[in-house]
């Protein structure tokens, strides 16, 4: 049977490579958009009650979730984000911040109420495509231009301090498996989203069948036999 596999991300068009390739690895893709969209589920990501509606709609179309996909694009968002200003910085707060908390705490909330096994837990996947921050370039002596404006790199380090504690803080309450997952944009093998959701559909397969399962950052292509685990200090 086909896994239900909902993704969100910070620009709707992250999740095309996603909803194309699924299908190859027994998947359906189900996606939340900002904008209306024929393929997916409209989800305004600063109101709880649009989060709580796009999640109902999800488990009514399709009876059960079994991965959920949060994918915060860094390079995705700097590209798109040009200007520093009160209303930038807000509008950036409300949708890529709280929104994803917005849709994971629903979303907890209502796989708690299911009471699965454990062969039946759901999946939630923190994915980080990180960017290089001014600080970065500015101590390599590379051009600031390639890099995330301060609330961009401000917003990224929002969702992956969100992403680690709220998966420790619900890992022994056996309501989900979590697995978080950075790609670094230096790395030239998974610049495409295509090649990084092949190697995520195989490695969450693998884990499957292994049971492997924790709370550390992995990096893209690492192997589910063996994890690489990247640290943030």
């Amino acid at each position: 049977m086909s896994k239900i596999f909902l993704s969100a991300a910070s620009c709707f068009s992250d999740t095309n490579a996603f909803e194309k390739i699924a299908p190859q690895y027994n998947r359906t893709a189900v996606c939340l958009s900002d904008t209306p969209q024929t393929n997916a589920i409209t989800w305004r990501k600063a109101s709880p009650i649009s989060t709580k509606t796009a999640i109902i709609k999800a488990e009514s179309a399709h009876k059960k979730i079994d991965e959920v996909l949060y994918y915060f694009n860094e390079v995705s968002l700097a590209a798109a984000i040009k200007n520093l200003t009160a209303h930038d910085c807000m509008k950036l707060l409300e949708e890529e911040c709280a929104g994803f908390q917005f849709l994971t705490l629903e979303l907890l909330s209502r796989l708690a109420s299911q009471n699965r096994s454990e062969e039946d837990r759901a999946k939630i996947i923190f994915l980080v495509r990180k960017n290089f921050s001014l600080i970065e370039l500015y101590r390599e002596g590379m051009d600031l231009a390639l890099g995330s404006l301060p609330h961009v790199s401000a917003a990224a380090a929002t969702f992956m301090a969100f992403s680690e504690n709220i998966a420790t803080m619900y890992e022994k309450k056996n309501v989900a498996d979590f697995f978080l997952v950075l790609a670094d944009c230096a790395d030239e093998t998974f610049k495409s989203d295509e090649e990084l959701c092949k190697w995520l559909f195989q490695y969450l397969d693998e884990v499957d069948i292994k049971k492997k399962s924790g709370v550390q950052w992995i990096k893209a292509g690492s192997r589910a036999s063996r994890f690489s685990l990247f640290s943030r200090s």
